[in-house]
């Protein structure tokens, strides 16, 4: 079967059939335009660039300078630390706090890394994006998940799961590692090459290209009243033991009375500053 994907820019038409992948038409359009694509839009909706053509329609080319474009490298960089992370130290973890000025910051369960351990980190990510692994998304049963990431110790996706609505999930396998993502993640480990790793307070801070800087990795800035702010933020949720959207999603569970609690005590924090 012969479909049709015209470009929205251009108007050039690409032709595909139910073996093509979107990586193929993008492969194409890269050719002539110089641009890394790391996703689609398909009749406006967004596709990931392994998921196959099944239908002819409107294709638009997106990059990093969209900020869909940016999450996406964000969420393969995360799978990439977490690979990295996995096999250097496979008893620790990193957690995903918050953004800081065009950074991600995170923090490792281990506690306060070193210089040293960063850049063992750092080189064993660019070890993993040089082997260019193909990301795969599968769609499995709710409790299959669940059962997945308890046998790997990530009882907070696990906790996730339970308050799901949705009977399936989506998750993402590279080689033998698999991980979930709210939302979607670049072709392979190979798409997110320019990135760097600098040590902030107690974390560190993923330092990526963004849709201000598409092309290289920018300068970083450190901001530390900005810090400040969302460490006290970060303080707060602990004191109500809510580190996770699981935990929230347990507390509501438990009825309208403990989510009261809850207000009663943010109010009550919010009423010292």
């Amino acid at each position: 079967m012969d479909f049709q994907l015209r470009d929205v820019e251009s108007g050039q038409v690409y032709h595909a059939d139910e073996n093509t992948k979107f990586i193929d038409i993008a492969k194409k359009f890269e050719k002539t335009s110089g641009k890394q694509v790391l996703y689609v839009k398909f009749n406006n909706d967004i596709k990931e660039l392994f998921s196959k053509v099944s239908k002819s329609g409107s294709i638009q080319f997106c990059d990093i300078t969209t900020p869909d474009g940016v999450r996406i490298y964000r969420r393969g960089l995360f799978f990439v630390l977490y690979i990295a992370l996995k096999e250097i130290n496979p008893e620790d973890r990193f957690y995903v706090n918050n953004t800081l000025n065009d950074a991600m910051y995170c923090e490792f369960k281990s506690g306060e890394p070193s210089e040293d351990y960063l850049l063992l980190l750092e080189n064993k990510m660019r070890e993993i994006v040089e082997k260019d692994i193909v990301f795969e998304k599968k769609t499995i049963d709710k409790f299959d998940a669940i059962k997945m990431f308890k046998e790997i110790g990530e009882e907070d996706k696990a906790l996730l799961f339970k308050y799901r609505k949705k009977s399936t999930v989506n998750v993402y396998y590279a080689g033998k590692y698999f991980n979930y993502f709210y939302g979607y993640l670049p072709y392979s480990t190979g798409y997110v090459n320019k990135f760097k790793l600098k040590k902030v307070e107690k974390g560190f801070v993923i330092i990526h290209p963004t849709n201000r800087f598409p092309h290289d990795v920018p300068n970083y800035s450190y901001s530390p009243k900005l810090f400040t702010t969302f460490e006290e933020y970060k303080n707060w949720l602990d004191i109500m033991e809510i580190k996770t959207v699981g935990e929230l999603n347990f507390i509501i569970s438990q009825g309208a009375e403990r989510v009261r609690e809850i207000i009663r005590v943010a109010e009550a924090l919010h009423e010292q500053k």
